[in-house]
C-alpha cells in the first residue's frame, strides 16, 4: 500500500530438474522392465506388461532409476530402426543419450534393433547380473574402452567379453587401450577358415609361399594377435 494504492507483484519461479532422478520401484515379486529409446528421442517404459509412461526424456541431466527390489527381475532395453548408441558402465546403461540405472536386477538384455548399432563398454556388467547384447540387423559393433580384455569368439558374430557380457550379431569388435586378446573357439575358427581361405591363399600365392591351408590360417591369425584353440 503506497499512498492509498495497491500493487500486486507476481513472482514466477521456473524449475528445471536437470539433476534429479526419476525412480520406478519394483515389487517383492519378479519384475520385468522393458525400455525402448529411439534415436528420435521417443521412448517408452513398461513394468510387468503395464505402460508406466516416459514418452520422451524427462530429465536431461538426471537418470531413470529402475529398482526392481526383491524377486528375480529382468530388464530389456530395445532400440528401433535407427543407428542406436549404447553405453554400459556397471549398473548403468545409456541409450541414445538417456541414462538408466538398474538396481536389484538379475538379468539385463540390450538389443540394438535394425540399424547399425554400437555398444561401448566403459566397465563390465555389475557383479551377479547376467548381461547380453544383440546387435540385431545392420552392421553392429562392440567396443571395450578400458583395461586388457579377453574376447571369446564362439560362433559367427557371437561370443562374450571377459566371460561376463555375451554378444550376438556383432560384426565388429574393438579393443581398448590395454592388451586385448581375441580367442577363437573351434566353430569360430572353422568359420574364419571358410571366410578367409580365398583371401589368404591369394596372399600367399602372390608371395610364392606354399603352405597347407591350416598353416596359412594359423599364421594369418597369429600376425593379427588371435589365438586358436
Amino acid at each position: 500500500d503506497q499512498q492509498g494504492e495497491f500493487f500486486e507483484k507476481i513472482l514466477v519461479i521456473s524449475v528445471g530438474d536437470v539433476d534429479e532422478d526419476l525412480r520406478f520401484p519394483g515389487s517383492a515379486g519378479n519384475d520385468s522392465y522393458v525400455v525402448s529409446v529411439k534415436v528420435d528421442g521417443s521412448m517408452s517404459l513398461t513394468q510387468n506388461g503395464t505402460v508406466v509412461g516416459l514418452t520422451s526424456n524427462p530429465l536431461p541431466g538426471g537418470m531413470v532409476v529402475l529398482d526392481a527390489a526383491g524377486g528375480t527381475d529382468s530388464l530389456k532395453m530395445v532400440g528401433g530402426a535407427g543407428n542406436e548408441i549404447l553405453r554400459l558402465d556397471g549398473n548403468k546403461v545409456t541409450i541414445n543419450g538417456v541414462v538408466f540405472q538398474f538396481i536389484n536386477t538379475e538379468s539385463v538384455a540390450l538389443s540394438g534393433g535394425a540399424g547399425d548399432d554400437g555398444l561401448t563398454v566403459a566397465s563390465g556388467p555389475a557383479a551377479g547380473v547376467s548381461t547380453s547384447f544383440d546387435g540385431g540387423l545392420g552392421s553392429d559393433r562392440v567396443q571395450a574402452v578400458t583395461g586388457s580384455n579377453s574376447w571369446n569368439i564362439t560362433g559367427t558374430n557371437t561370443g562374450n567379453l571377459n566371460g561376463t557380457l555375451a554378444f550376438l550379431n556383432a560384426e565388429s569388435l574393438t579393443g581398448g587401450a590395454g592388451n586385448d586378446q581375441f580367442v577363437l573357439g573351434r566353430y569360430a575358427a572353422l568359420q574364419a577358415y571358410l571366410s578367409l581361405y580365398s583371401k589368404i591363399s591369394h596372399y600367399y600365392s602372390c608371395d610364392h609361399v606354399t603352405l597347407h591351408p591350416e598353416q596359412m590360417l594359423a599364421h594369418h591369425l597369429r600376425v593379427n594377435h588371435l589365438n586358436v584353440n
